[in-house]
């Protein structure tokens, strides 16, 4: 099944730049950035995304510290 979720969000970001809200420790974003889209996260815990960190072999995925339904990041996105 997490094989589907990133293979649909790679078809619909068409290799652009895609947000993820809730990125966690990046359990579908870092195989999406394996596959060539630029992702950027919004995560809320601290916590996570210092796991987050800690798995990627690639460059470090963009995350900003705040709550999904009011925190604004800046770039556009497919």
């Amino acid at each position: 099944m997490l094989h589907q979720t990133v293979q649909v969000q790679h078809d619909l970001a068409e290799d652009g730049s895609t947000l993820e809200f809730a990125v966690e420790t990046g359990r579908i974003a870092i195989p999406l950035q394996g596959l060539g889209c630029k992702v950027t996260g919004v995560e809320l815990s601290e916590a996570m995304i210092a796991e987050l960190w800690k798995k990627e072999k690639g460059p470090p995925i963009e995350v900003t510290i705040g709550d999904m339904a009011t925190t604004r990041v800046h770039g556009a996105f497919s």
